[in-house]
């Protein structure tokens, strides 16, 4: 789970026939599409496949999301992680070794798309270009594009689903279930505080 915030690198194969208004037109719509979407919570059944697509892993969890840039996502099964973001730090919190690690969100953005949906900041997006294809949005990093791309199905302001593939070749596949949007989710849940007696890596 880990992974998934530092580092992000992802290998979507996007193809390259799209013209500058066409990303620009396909970004404003992602964007709209997502302004209209102040908070969501729903439930998660991550599939991780290998290079071959055999089944690695099968997880679950919940994940909530607060806009401007907060993020709760937890892992129930086949580990109990949790990773919480205020917008300003990232927390990953693993029981199992009783660790947890501390990143800066802002830093995150430029690896990390999923954070990326949390915020409306010109100077996060801009450091990605979005395309449209009838699977749905699949956006790329403009500085490097085999360093982090992403893929969403968005549909009416419901996230179905989304899928990461990493650089290595591993994809990780994300189907959402009992999405609710804009039902006033509470602040104070994007706070986390360090347990006792576990140990902290600071990463800021």
């Amino acid at each position: 789970m880990y992974k998934l915030i530092k580092p992000l690198v992802f290998s979507l194969a996007l193809s390259s026939g799209f013209s500058l208004p066409a990303l620009a037109d396909a970004k404003s719509e992602l964007r709209e599409q997502l302004s209209g979407i102040t908070d969501f919570t729903a439930n998660y059944t991550q599939q991780v496949l290998d290079v071959d697509g055999s089944e690695l892993q099968l997880a679950q969890g919940e994940l909530k999301l607060l806009r401007p840039g907060k993020v709760f996502w937890q892992q129930v099964s086949p580990d109990d992680d949790l990773i919480i973001s205020d917008g300003e730090t990232i927390w990953y919190f693993s029981p199992f070794i009783e660790q947890v690690s501390i990143l800066d969100a802002q830093s995150a953005i430029s690896t990390t798309p999923l954070i990326l949906l949390s915020t409306d900041q010109d100077s996060a997006w801009e450091q990605y270009q979005v395309e449209t294809s009838e699977a749905g949005y699949l956006l790329s990093s403009v500085s490097d594009p085999d360093q982090a791309q992403f893929w969403i199905d968005l549909v009416d302001g419901k996230i179905n689903a989304f899928s990461i593939r990493e650089q290595s070749g591993q994809q990780n596949n994300f189907e959402l279930s009992e999405f609710e949007s804009n039902t006033g989710i509470d602040s104070a849940m994007f706070s986390f505080e360090i347990p006792s007696g576990v140990s902290v890596d600071d990463q800021r």
